[in-house]
This record gives structure tokens, C-alpha cells and sequence, in this order.
């Protein structure tokens, strides 16, 4: 029951003391007000972060295929729209990604896919992020740095030499995540598929 109301009231020996509390089980916060004789109390919003290890990264299945075109059309037509280049890559993940040697990753909550991420290769080690992207019932709790994290270890794995991504301006957040995880500002390519790119990163992490 989404918008549940409780109210719980006791006394002591210093007057009536209400405790009333708003539970939205749709989404996962509790508001609480203390409320006295003589004072109310306001508390912030709690929202129980999902824990790491109830997320689980897993390679592409044609059981995700739908998840895989689902969370990346929803963001592109959020701040965009879909560009031939991203048909492609979203209708057709085999032939231009998977057999070209690169891999999707899809996170699991619960066992829904909530998150996708590829790793496509270019060939001479040389690899891309592309598309990213968590649906926006499942962000704010790390799922897309697991997800970026899981690419950059597979990147390592696969000896790579050159890891880059294309992206825009605007996605501020997304390019301060990038960013915490190595990747600089670097010359856009002239010859990039996407009519949006305009910023272009590299992974260089600092070794300390």
C-alpha cells in the first residue's frame, strides 16, 4: 500500500508524545515527525542505499536484449534521440559489438536488469565505454560506478592500451563519474558516429 499512514502515541511522565510517520513503500524513504507539548522535531528523508552486494554484473544473455534497448532508449530520448549509429549498436548487439570482440555487461538488482554498459573493441587493444546507462528507479546508488568499474577491470584484463569514450557536455554527472574513475578530457574524433558527441575522455588513471 503505497502512502501508508501509522500513527503510534504513548505518554510519559512529561506530557503526550506523538510519534507520526509517512511511509512511501513505492519509494524507499521514511519521514518522521516528532511532535510534543511544547516543540516538533523535523527529520530528513532516509533512503536505505542499496547494498553492493545485492548487485550483480553479469555478460549480455538474449534474455536481456530487451533490458539492453529499454535502459538505453529511455536515457538517449531523456537528453536526445536516437541516432542510426545507436539502432545499430541497440538492435543488432552481436553483430556490432560482441562478435566484433567487445562485451555488454548488464547489472542485476534482485535479479532485474537495472543498469548496461559495453565494452566495444576497435582491435590493437584498443577499446571504448559505450553505452551506459541505469534506469532511474535504481540510480543514486552506485550501480552505474559498478557497472564503469566492471568495464575499466575487463579492460585491464584484455592487456588493453587505449580505452576512450564519447559523450556530451550536458551529462554533467555522468562526466564527473568518469572522471573519478581515470578518465581525462581528450580531443573529440572527427570521424565519431554520434551527431551529439561533443566531449571526449581517455582513461588515464594516476598511479600512486
Amino acid at each position: 500500500m503505497p502512502g501508508a499512514i501509522w500513527q503510534i502515541s504513548f505518554f510519559t511522565g512529561f506530557g503526550k508524545y506523538g510519534l507520526i510517520g509517512h511511509i512511501n513503500l513505492e519509494h524507499p524513504a521514511i519521514f518522521l515527525k516528532y511532535q510534543s507539548d511544547e516543540t516538533i522535531v523535523r527529520v530528513r528523508p532516509m533512503v536505505e542505499k542499496i547494498k553492493a552486494d545485492t548487485v550483480e554484473i553479469v555478460p549480455f544473455a538474449d534474455q536481456y536484449r530487451d533490458a539492453w534497448r529499454d535502459i538505453n532508449v529511455q536515457w538517449l530520448e531523456t537528453y536526445f534521440y536516437l541516432e542510426p549509429e545507436d539502432r545499430k549498436n541497440l538492435d543488432q548487439p552481436e553483430k556490432y559489438i560482441l562478435d566484433k570482440g567487445g562485451e555488454i555487461f548488464i547489472a542485476l538488482l534482485q535479479g532485474e536488469p537495472v543498469g548496461v554498459v559495453a565494452l566495444k573493441y576497435f582491435g590493437q587493444a584498443r577499446y571504448e565505454i559505450s553505452k551506459m546507462g541505469v534506469r532511474p528507479k535504481a540510480q543514486g546508488h552506485g550501480i552505474g560506478a559498478r557497472l564503469l568499474t566492471h568495464a575499466i577491470d575487463r579492460y585491464h584484463d584484455r592487456k588493453g592500451q587505449e580505452l576512450f569514450l564519447e559523450t556530451h557536455s550536458k551529462l554533467e554527472t555522468a562526466i564527473r563519474l568518469y572522471e573519478k574513475c581515470g578518465f581525462v578530457e581528450a580531443p573529440l574524433s572527427e570521424d565519431t558516429p554520434y551527431d551529439r558527441a561533443d566531449y571526449c575522455m581517455i582513461y588515464q588513471p594516476v598511479i600512486k
